[in-house]
């Protein structure tokens, strides 16, 4: 009887760490072996998201009606994405110029993840948008509304997750999980482009006008 229970818990790993506890759990997702690091090659099967607070001050320069000269400073930018696992294609994004963001920025961004993106109009001269670019709806009509089977939030943002979960299950019909998410990739972003920028704070502090 030991050795079968033994065999039990080597061949349903997931199943029998839960026997030990929540931390236990949170340890084994992230170990590399459970069920969120399972190989996808399905789009849409599973998205992530997560927020990440961008390492850049920004203050805007303008002129009010009555001609006085203001500058606004902006000292919290959060970006909010939804990525595709199988893929790697960021689906939708939402930026949030607050202190925090809040389950209602969550579900602002998860609805431009579903809705069909239309590449808005650059007004700034020099500036433009490649060929190639554009979010999946936009380029790949049939992925147009396609809503995904299961979405994982990362753990810090159980409180957040709990508060979408009915939403999701309602309208969208996918799983909700917690576990670790797309951290890779906001590095990425933060070495190519954030940290190059002139405003960032991840060494020194300076500000850019627009």
């Amino acid at each position: 009887m030991y050795r079968y229970i033994k065999e039990l818990k080597v061949a349903n790993p997931g199943l029998a760490v839960k026997n030990f506890g929540a931390d236990a759990e949170v340890l084994y997702n992230d170990s590399g072996v459970s069920n969120q690091n399972t190989i996808l090659v399905r789009p849409f099967e599973r998205v992530e998201f997560d927020g990440h607070k961008l390492d850049i001050k920004i203050a805007f320069k303008y002129t009010t009606i009555e001609g006085d000269e203001v500058v606004d400073v902006i000292n919290r930018i959060w970006l909010l994405m939804v990525v595709d696992v199988a893929t790697r294609v960021i689906l939708g994004f939402n930026l949030v110029l607050d202190k925090e963001y809040s389950a209602a920025d969550v579900m602002v961004c998860l609805r431009n993840a579903i809705m069909p993106w239309t590449a808005k109009k650059v007004t700034i001269p020099g500036l433009r948008i490649s060929n190639g670019g554009g979010f999946a709806s936009e380029r790949i009509p049939e992925t147009a509304y396609a809503v995904w089977d299961e979405i994982s939030f990362d753990n810090a943002m159980e409180n957040v997750a709990r508060s979408v979960d009915n939403v999701m299950k309602k309208l969208v019909g996918c799983h909700v999980n917690t576990g670790p998410v797309i951290e890779k990739l906001f590095h990425t972003l933060e070495e190519t482009g954030f940290h190059r920028v002139t405003s960032t704070t991840g060494s020194n502090t300076y500000y850019t006008y627009y």
